[in-house]
């Protein structure tokens, strides 16, 4: 069970590596404000705040091609979770339609590909569910759009594990629903 959680964080690492968004605008560091049963995520050019429930995540460096100073990345390993993604432009994202075709293109140029693919509204999240299969499990994602005041939240959530397919979806899709997103005032 230990190789299948480091081949699927290598998964998760290649995914979000090779889909970094634009680097558009004039950098912009990426602030983490830890809570007590909380993360809030926000970038000083950007009106909105991303607040994600810590339960066992904890803050972990990125792999290699996730140099953005917007992107961030936790990891609950004992789960096989790992949640990452970038605040980008609103300009940025031409779509979801326009989006999960390049990320099915980039995931093909791997040698991934993406199984039982879903999309579908969870809140107010844009989503695309997949599973990679694995030896011996799977790894099941999500890539959730939040598009709103000017800024653009990518978000890519994989679990790895050896446990029936709707079970994984459903965890993915409770951890994207207990997601926060408001907009600061000015």
């Amino acid at each position: 069970m230990k190789s299948l959680g480091l081949l699927a964080f290598g998964i998760a690492i290649l995914a979000a590596s090779s889909a970094a968004p634009a680097q558009g605008q004039a950098t912009a560091q990426l602030t983490i404000t830890e809570k007590d049963d909380a993360y809030d995520l926000a970038v000083p050019v950007s009106r909105l705040v991303l607040t994600i429930p810590k339960g066992r995540l904890v803050s972990a460096k990125p792999g290699a091609g996730s140099e953005s100073p917007r992107y961030f990345h936790f990891e609950d390993r004992e789960k096989g979770l790992v949640a990452s993604g970038w605040f980008e432009p609103e300009g940025s994202f031409r779509g979801m339609e326009e989006f999960w075709a390049g990320e099915r293109a980039s995931m093909s140029r791997r040698g991934l590909d993406p199984q039982n693919v879903a999309e579908e509204h969870v809140g107010k999240w844009s989503a695309v569910f997949y599973d990679i299969g694995l030896p011996g499990g799977r790894s099941a994602n999500v890539r959730a759009e939040w598009v709103q005041a000017g800024t653009w939240i990518d978000l890519h959530v994989s679990l790895t594990a050896d446990q029936p397919a709707d079970a994984m979806r459903s965890r993915l899709r409770e951890f994207v629903t207990a997601l926060r997103v408001v907009e600061k005032s000015r």
